[in-house]
């Protein structure tokens, strides 16, 4: 992921709470320099500047992907 890219929230619980990020939400990713790029800095829910861990996040292109996967394989 690189700054700019769009990315998908694949995981809003933190310690059994819903974290300030929704799932299935578009956000843009806006900076990723934090110890080697594990966190991820978006705009969250509260409009506030977050940093998140990436694996939180999927590309716009993989979630399009796995959902076309599910779609036909419902089909089928």
């Amino acid at each position: 992921m690189k700054i700019g890219d769009i990315v998908i929230c694949v995981d809003n619980v933190v310690n059994g709470k819903t974290d300030e990020i929704s799932l299935n939400k578009t956000y843009t990713l806006i900076d990723s320099y934090k110890l080697e790029s594990i966190y991820c800095t978006i705009i969250n829910d509260n409009n506030i500047e977050g940093d998140y861990f990436k694996r939180r996040f999927i590309s716009l292109k993989e979630y399009r992907k796995k959902k076309l996967k599910r779609i036909l394989n419902e089909s089928n």
